[in-house]
Parts: structure tokens; C-alpha cells; sequence
């Protein structure tokens, strides 16, 4: 019933496809399943790892180019990316779109764009870098289950709108 409610209102708001991908999906599964848990455990393994900074091949700066980020940033649909810190796709798209008099607030776009070259080259403190590179495990059901069976179900991971673009 909750489904079909949902459904319902992303057709009306125009999202058709989104919609009967809801109403057809198959729902998520409880990750409090022992083989489900151990499913995501091991598509998405715990541990320790660490990735080097990018680095440039044309010997120029290290430091990486987010030349496109306004164009995308305006481009980004409203309902992706929404992760465990709810920052959704509106919040930079105000820094983006706003006709700002403060100082301040003219240099947003462009602090958050520094903020995004920080991450990608590991200049930021590791700890800051992890919680905000952070993503929601949601186990989504593959099929129907028959009564007695294990639930076939893949994890995905819902991360916010800033680190997915």
C-alpha cells in the first residue's frame, strides 16, 4: 500500500520510470538475515584501505581539474543521491544557482569546489575523508522469496550528492 502511495507520487511529479521501478521492485530485505548480512559483508568487505593520491600523467598540477562541476551540479537530478548525512542535490545547487550579496556566500560554490578537489587528491584529514566518502548499505531483494527460503538480496549503496559527483 505504501508502495503504491509512492509510486503514485513520483507520476505525478513526473517521474514515470522511477515510479514503477517502486511498484514493481521487490522491496528490501532485512540486513538483520545472517545470510544477508554476510552477502553485503562480502560484496563490500571492512578494512583498512589505502588509495593513493591521482596523480596527473601530463606532469602538470596534481591537483584535479573539477572544470565541469557547475554544469553537473545544475544538471543533478533532485531525487539521487541522497545518502546517511541527507545532503540532497538542492543544497549545492542553491551555492551553484544563488545571485548572493554576502562575500561569503558569493565564495560557497567555490569553497565547496575546493572541498571536493581536497578529497579527490587526500589533502583532507583521513577521518573527515572517510565520513564523507560514508555510504548506506540498503539490502534490495533479487526476487520473490518462497515461504522457506533464503532471500536472494544485492546491496546497495546510497551515498550523498557532494562525494558521487
Amino acid at each position: 500500500e505504501h508502495r503504491l502511495a509512492h509510486c503514485l507520487k513520483l507520476f505525478y511529479q513526473g517521474f514515470i520510470s522511477r515510479g514503477l521501478k517502486i511498484y514493481e521492485g521487490f522491496g528490501k530485505v532485512s540486513a538483520d538475515i545472517p545470510a544477508v548480512f554476510a552477502h553485503m559483508l562480502g560484496k563490500h568487505p571492512q578494512g583498512e584501505e589505502h588509495w593513493s593520491a591521482p596523480k596527473r600523467e601530463d606532469g602538470c598540477s596534481d591537483e584535479p581539474g573539477l572544470r565541469l562541476l557547475r554544469q553537473v551540479t545544475k544538471n543533478a537530478d533532485p531525487k539521487v543521491g541522497v545518502g546517511p548525512r541527507g545532503f540532497r542535490s538542492n543544497y549545492v545547487k542553491a551555492l551553484s544557482r544563488g545571485r548572493f550579496t554576502d562575500c561569503e556566500a558569493k565564495a560557497a560554490f567555490d569553497n565547496f569546489e575546493s572541498l571536493g578537489k581536497r578529497y579527490l587528491n587526500c589533502s583532507m584529514p583521513p577521518w573527515l575523508r572517510r565520513q564523507l566518502g560514508s555510504g548506506l548499505l540498503t539490502p534490495l531483494a533479487k526476487a520473490e522469496a518462497a515461504p522457506g527460503e533464503n532471500v536472494e538480496a544485492r546491496p546497495t549503496k546510497a551515498e550523498d550528492i557532494d562525494t558521487a559527483l
